[in-house]
């Protein structure tokens, strides 16, 4: 389960609570076009339009035989690192993928192809997660780090993170912490909407 890490007065590990946080998650990346429908792979974008559906297979089968390829395929060992609690290895995962060829264009034969803007707001995001989630006190700086570093890359991925920051139960441990350093992370986001009326909520108490 992803996104509910067990953290704070949140849903626990291993909680019906934890795996509704994790659902409902997962159907607000999978309406922002970065990954399939189903649970079972909340955090792995798309494949490029490009790839049909036989290549998609080959890649999680190439991800499942030995080290990744590609930072869709890291995504893939991370996302199941996550899922097995092994947050370590899915943080691991996560910084491997922005170091990979992605499925966006090539400026240089030598590096590959880049990310495309999917892939790198998902490998930072869920890296943020990740170091979140396993609680160190030694990786909360590059946490937030991860999460500027998500926030930045969101608009040229289309994604609305300041609702994916606000859903995301994993990272309560860094919006309830250091105030000042999740100021410091989130100070990019743009300003949030104005409710539609009065009795409207909007979204900016909870996280600046």
């Amino acid at each position: 389960a992803w996104v509910a890490a067990g953290l704070g007065a949140h849903a626990r590990r291993g909680t019906p609570e934890h795996s509704t946080a994790h659902a409902r998650s997962s159907k607000m990346l999978a309406r922002a076009g970065l990954c399939g429908a189903s649970a079972a792979t909340p955090r792995r974008p798309a494949p490029p339009a490009r790839c049909g559906r036989s290549m998609a297979r080959r890649v999680v089968a190439r991800s499942a035989e030995g080290s990744p390829g590609t930072a869709l395929e890291a995504i893939d060992v991370g996302t199941a690192a996550y899922d097995q609690g092994d947050y370590t290895a899915a943080a691991a995962a996560f910084r491997t993928a922005l170091k990979l060829p992605g499925a966006g264009v090539v400026r240089d034969r030598a590096k590959g192809a880049e990310l495309t803007a999917a892939e790198e707001f998902c490998a930072w995001f869920n890296l943020a997660e990740a170091l979140a989630a396993s609680g160190g006190e030694q990786v909360v700086g590059e946490a937030y780090d991860a999460v500027e570093a998500a926030i930045s890359a969101a608009p040229a991925a289309g994604v609305d993170a300041r609702a994916l920051l606000v859903a995301s139960t994993a990272l309560s441990s860094l919006r309830e912490g250091d105030a000042a350093r999740w100021a410091a992370a989130t100070a990019a986001l743009p300003a949030p909407r104005k409710p539609a009326s009065k009795g409207g909520g909007g979204l900016g108490g909870w996280i600046s």
